[in-house]
């Protein structure tokens, strides 16, 4: 498809003039690339007509939510209020820093909000320099330590903040990072349905 096709598909889809229909996808495309990772607007772009490209260039990646944003979706799924959200998501990142690739624990502060910066870097801090393979009732153990809980309460507040980080670092970057633990972390962050907890 070349780019007056696709002009034309929004055009007639959306009921908009030549120009609208530019406008249009250039606003859809720019605002797109804010949310999106360099590497998911790569492979957009190779999808697209090259004109259009340029709309979804970025140097950076994209943040999925803001610390407001982020933090609310931990306290519905946790059933926790904002400040034990807060705590619950600073717990899961220092713990996941200390155990993680330092390059990974990088990648990480790149896309995360500001606020939460210092939670992976007190990790990274006491990281001995490679992933480090830990049991999952030792990762929940730190982390209850972390956040004042007991390891149950611990378990149930990873897996919302799991499955929050999941929607917003996207699937690869979700996976760079996850791929480092052992299997048996994966019931963090199994999307279960409606009867059960991971999914809110």
């Amino acid at each position: 498809m070349d780019y007056e096709e696709f002009i034309s598909i929004v055009k007639q889809s959306a009921d908009l003039r030549d120009e609208e229909a530019e406008r249009a996808t250039r606003a859809v495309l720019e605002t797109l690339a804010e949310r999106i990772s360099k590497a998911e607007a790569r492979d957009l772009v190779a999808q697209l007509p090259p004109e259009l490209g340029p709309w979804l260039f970025t140097e950076r990646d994209g943040q999925r939510f803001d610390v407001d944003e982020l933090l609310d979706k931990v306290s519905r799924r946790a059933g926790l209020d904002r400040d034990g959200a807060l705590r619950a998501t600073e717990a899961v990142l220092t713990t996941i820093a200390e155990r993680i690739a330092p390059g990974e624990v990088d990648d990480l502060i790149s896309l995360l909000p500001i606020p939460l910066h210092p939670a992976l870097k007190r990790g990274k801090a006491a990281n001995p320099g490679k992933a480090q393979h830990t049991p999952i009732d030792k990762f929940l153990g730190r982390m209850a330590e972390l956040e004042g809980s007991s390891p149950e309460q611990a378990s149930h507040h990873a897996s919302a903040v799991f499955l929050t980080l999941r929607e917003a670092l996207g699937n690869q970057e979700f996976f760079d990072v996850t791929v480092q633990f052992p299997p048996e972390y994966a019931v963090l962050w199994a999307r279960r349905g409606s009867g059960g907890r991971g999914e809110r």
